[in-house]
């Protein structure tokens, strides 16, 4: 029977699975320990990782290609579209051996590529269907499990999986054919004493095992709940932009469908109005099908006069908090962060939590402003969408906060995960798995890197302790369950941006805690304040009351919207404009 056959029996699609999880775990120890015991030997030469890219590049007859630096750990990789050979931070001005070995890797690549290396060309047809099956993958055999051991859904979610494995092996010779070719150039031209060439060789077949970074979601996995420590290693970014989001949209319809909630769609052509929506594409909302249907078969008076009237207000408020708020209190955490900031070593504890604090409001504006302008568009087109956000700042409690803040996100994941599990159903221990699980994947979504799952994780405490203890009290309270909300969902930010550059969560944890010099936060306050009232308000109730009140006005809604209109456009052609923070996620 098929519930047997996917619980205790076994599927031989499996042995894929298999097969990719020892290749990975293989591959992620070798290049982690080779690159660690030879980035401690100083090449002979001097030259560092940049250094003996273009050496080799130029002797090989290559003038186009350019080499870059970028952020990271072994997030080296040669980008064929752009011809640019990036090198992280541990190589670009690295002289170590380690350094050299994975720069001429990376310059046998841009090599293959001059060379009309047919595989490689392969390979690169082959990423972008390779990344979208290894990010569906595991929402189609969970999303399976939860519905009764769905064997359609598991199998696709297997085979989905079974792409990277593939992926892994077809193109396992075009990452060995790169390093010969390195170790070629690196032997002609000197780039390594006679007695490093060993070494040197040792790091190039470990470079050669870069391509196991489709796996990585695996790796991130067993990190979290083992302690592993396996490298995450990076090649090449393609993922398409929003994919968080339309697959959400596709699994809900699929488990609506399958549930009987709704009817499966017949005409293609409203399918894919419904998934590929582009004011919801990138940054959401998450909107179901089931609330949709009605009016996406709805051929005359969807759109009116009214509706497009209310749609371009939505939209030129939602722009205003984007361009004007969003985009100008960012700079306040940029300037201590950033490049060319004062560096967050060097702020005081005051102005660290006055840099958290921007970055919140930044995070709210940038969001909020972005769903309001994709409900704005798609209101215009005659297609109303509940709203993503419900003032959060205002919460009294985090139970309050998750259900004003991405409520479409917080409510697919109680439909189609909690609820599904048990939900409230069930006893207080289950309860409490199920919770684990929709706060593991809340964090997971956002991104596969410790700060997004410890991030997740938080959260599930906080609610679990307010779910059994606290909720009492946060009832009775007037103030303090707002200072308390507040306190805990700034550290919560903290927690979401440690990842960044210049922002690691040791050194950001002490900043906030633990007293100590640095520069005031005076200065910047004397700068900023002016801004951050203005975004303190602006996170309250009050410009929903005032534009309330004007409601009977139209010459004033209108002259405000008007003068709206003019300073974004002013802000955008000042290019003080940015792409949505979640559309990163």
């Amino acid at each position: 029977m098929p519930y047997s056959y996917y619980y205790w029996g076994f599927d031989p699609t499996y042995i894929l699975v298999l097969i990719g999880a020892v290749i990975c775990l293989v591959a992620s120890a070798r290049v982690k320990s080779t690159y660690n015991k030879y980035a401690s030997y100083r090449s002979m030469s001097g030259m560092t990782g940049a250094q003996a890219a273009e050496r080799i590049l130029h002797s090989a007859g290559i003038y186009d290609v350019s080499v870059q630096h970028v952020s990271g750990n072994l997030t080296d990789h040669y980008n064929p579209s752009n011809k640019t050979l990036n090198l992280s931070d541990s190589v670009y001005g690295s002289t170590s051996v380690a350094a050299v070995g994975v720069a001429a890797h990376e310059c046998g690549h841009a090599i293959q590529h001059a060379h009309g290396y047919a595989p490689m060309n392969i390979r690169a047809a082959l990423v972008p269907v390779v990344n979208i099956g290894s990010n569906l993958s595991i929402p189609l055999i969970f999303l399976g499990v939860l519905l009764s051991w769905n064997q359609t859904l598991i199998q696709l979610g297997i085979w989905a999986f079974a792409l990277t494995v593939i992926f892994q092996l077809v193109t396992l010779p075009v990452e060995f054919n790169a390093s010969r070719r390195a170790i070629v150039k690196v032997e002609e031209y000197g780039l390594l004493g006679s007695e490093e060439v060993s070494g040197g060789k040792k790091v190039l077949t470990a470079a050669a095992l870069v391509y196991c970074k489709y796996t990585n979601f695996l790796l991130d996995t067993l990190n979290v709940i083992a302690s592993t420590g396996f490298a995450k290693l990076s090649f090449l970014d393609v993922l398409p932009l929003g994919i968080s989001y339309y697959t959400f949209k596709l699994i809900s319809y699929t488990a609506d469908v399958y549930t009987g909630k709704v009817k499966a769609e017949r005409s293609p052509v409203v399918f894919a109005v419904y998934v590929l929506m582009y004011p919801q594409l990138i940054v959401g909302p998450i909107v179901k099908y089931r609330d949709m249907a009605d009016v996406l078969h709805q051929t005359q008076g969807r759109c009116t006069l009214q509706k497009a009237q209310d749609g371009a207000e939505m939209f030129v408020f939602g722009l205003a908090k984007k361009v004007i708020l969003a985009d100008s209190i960012a700079a306040l955490w940029q300037d201590i962060i950033g490049t060319g900031g004062i560096g967050l070593a060097n702020a005081s504890l005051p102005l660290a939590w006055l840099g958290i604090i921007a970055y919140s409001l930044q995070l709210y504006f940038d969001f909020a402003g972005y769903s309001e302008m994709s409900n704005g568009l798609s209101l215009m087109m005659g297609f109303e969408c509940p709203a993503n956000f419900n003032l959060p700042y205002i919460s009294g409690s985090i139970t309050e906060f998750w259900r004003r803040w991405h409520i479409s996100l917080s409510g697919w994941f109680r439909d189609y995960i909690y609820i599904p599990l048990g939900g409230n159903r069930c006893s207080a221990g289950r309860q409490m798995l199920n919770m684990l699980a929709v706060w593991a994947l809340t964090g997971i979504w956002h991104g596969a890197n410790w700060n997004f799952i410890c991030w997740g994780l938080y959260y599930f405490v906080l609610l679990v302790i307010e779910k059994n203890f606290l909720m009492k009290y946060l009832k009775k309270g007037k103030v303090w369950p707002h200072i308390y909300t507040l306190f805990l969902v700034v550290l919560g930010w903290g927690l979401f941006t440690c990842n960044a550059p210049g922002a690691p969560l040791g050194l950001l944890l002490s900043r906030l805690f633990i007293p100590q010099g640095g520069v005031s936060a005076l200065y910047f306050l004397r700068n900023y304040a002016v801004l951050l009232v203005v975004c303190c308000v602006c996170s309250t109730q009050l410009p929903g009351r005032f534009w309330q009140w004007c409601k009977g006005k139209a010459p004033l809604r209108a002259a405000l919207c008007g003068v709206c209109f003019v300073l974004c456009t002013a802000y955008v052609v000042a290019a003080t404009g940015s792409t949505a923070l979640y559309a990163n996620f």
